[in-house]
């Protein structure tokens, strides 16, 4: 079970998009995806077992835009 950390990066982190483009024998239009990379300034005094949840929205393809959840693994932090 995890507890909520933070809310939001600010000030503790940077979000960047990637665009991708569609593969060649795809019949979407490019850009179809983005890749998130997400980079945590990691507080001093934080130790223990954590993961990043990400909400953001995207556009299917019939046009909505429809929100998604994504995470990342877990990952141990150790206080040295």
């Amino acid at each position: 079970m995890f507890c909520r950390l933070l809310d939001s990066l600010e000030k503790k982190g940077v979000i960047r998009w990637e665009p991708r483009t569609a593969k060649e024998d795809s019949h979407l239009q490019p850009p179809v995806e983005s890749h998130v990379v997400i980079d945590w300034d990691i507080p001093l005094e934080a130790s223990g077992t954590f993961r990043i949840v990400y909400h953001g929205d995207h556009m299917n393809t019939a046009g909505e835009v429809v929100a998604f959840e994504g995470h990342s693994r877990e990952f141990d932090v150790l206080q040295i």
